[in-house]
């Protein structure tokens, strides 16, 4: 079976911040939707692509707007997507902006993929993506638009505008699309998403966006790498399950409704990988810990209750029957190497 198609919470960030930035409740909007408090993860974080779907849907069904994806694209720069937005703000130029996005956007999404063509004097920027349910896609396909047109705008400035752009949605565009990109012309019924570019744009400097790398660039990409979105079943569930620990135990009712799947037929599932739930979720931990302990900063006993223990005793029993060692040991001779 196919894993969970992931993305970074980041992009589900996005959209609570929208939502809080206009006045409504982002916590009520997810219960609305009967998802997880996504938006209180970390923004690296990997959560279920699906759910992103079904929150932009949900808001723009509540708000009455059927122009939300683009809202939420607007109020939010790819600055703030976490690790890879920080990467790709760092750029140098346009060209070197969407070189940096193709080659890292499987760091940050399993669900999308970019690549450029040449055409003439112009350069086809595109994004093929996850179809995802029918609900919440054309919502997700205005905020990737917004997206890759932001990439354009952080060198070219804040008034570009695209003259070409494909679509995927067979929706004719309404009245807000045409006037937040200038009334361009526009092709729908497409298999992929994509902009134009002129080629005269390509080098010219990004201007600077107020953003910090934490790291350096090559730390920044190793830390996506050591987490990129996973593709097997149990691999994904195990990602997602790291995620969940943050809200406390998670619940294999919760991962059932996640998968799709029945509680029994998930269990199934994993029997046959010869795991059972506990164990999926203790390798959950265990992983979510060695990250956590690879930097000197949090107390172990913060990311004891990081993990959902009650105190740090639990979680250093826990963490030696996993490794041989307690938290401290590890990350002394993590230190030392």
């Amino acid at each position: 079976m196919a894993g969970i198609p992931l993305t970074r919470a980041s992009q589900l960030i996005h959209v609570t911040n929208t939502l809080e930035q206009h006045g409504h409740s982002a916590e009520q909007m997810l219960q609305d939707a009967k998802l997880p408090m996504w938006h209180f993860c970390d923004p690296d974080d990997l959560i279920p692509t699906h759910h992103i779907y079904a929150l932009l849907d949900r808001a723009a069904r509540n708000l009455g707007n059927p122009a939300f994806g683009l809202v939420v694209g607007a109020d939010n720069s790819i600055a703030t997507l976490g690790t890879f937005g920080r990467l790709i703000a760092g750029s140098l130029t346009t060209y070197h902006a969407f070189a940096s996005c193709c080659r890292l956007i499987h760091l940050h999404t399993s669900t999308a993929h970019n690549w450029l063509t040449e055409a003439g004097d112009v350069v086809w920027f595109w994004r093929s993506q996850f179809r995802g349910p029918e609900a919440g896609r054309w919502q997700m396909e205005q905020y990737v638009l917004m997206r890759l047109i932001e990439l354009v705008r952080m060198g070219a400035g804040p008034s570009w505008r695209p003259a070409k752009v494909c679509l995927q949605t067979h929706e004719p565009p309404g009245r807000e699309l045409r006037e937040a990109l200038g009334d361009p012309e526009i092709h729908i019924g497409q298999r992929i998403t994509g902009i134009a570019v002129p080629r005269s744009l390509l080098a010219w400097p990004l201007q600077q966006r107020g953003f910090s790398a934490l790291h350096s660039p090559s730390d920044e990409e190793a830390r996506l790498q050591h987490k990129a979105p996973a593709f097997s079943f149990v691999d994904t569930l195990r990602q997602v399950a790291g995620t969940l620990l943050k809200e406390g135990h998670p619940q294999i009712g919760t991962m059932a409704e996640i998968t799709g799947l029945t509680i029994r037929t998930l269990q199934r599932r994993l029997a046959s990988k010869n795991l059972t739930y506990s164990q999926l979720v203790d390798q959950a931990r265990f992983q979510a810990a060695c990250s956590l302990l690879e930097d000197d900063l949090p107390p172990v006993t913060d990311i004891a209750m990081e993990l959902g223990y009650s105190d740090s005793a639990h979680f250093t029993r826990a963490f030696k029957r996993w490794a041989g060692i307690t938290p401290r040991e590890y990350r002394s001779h993590r230190q030392m190497h």
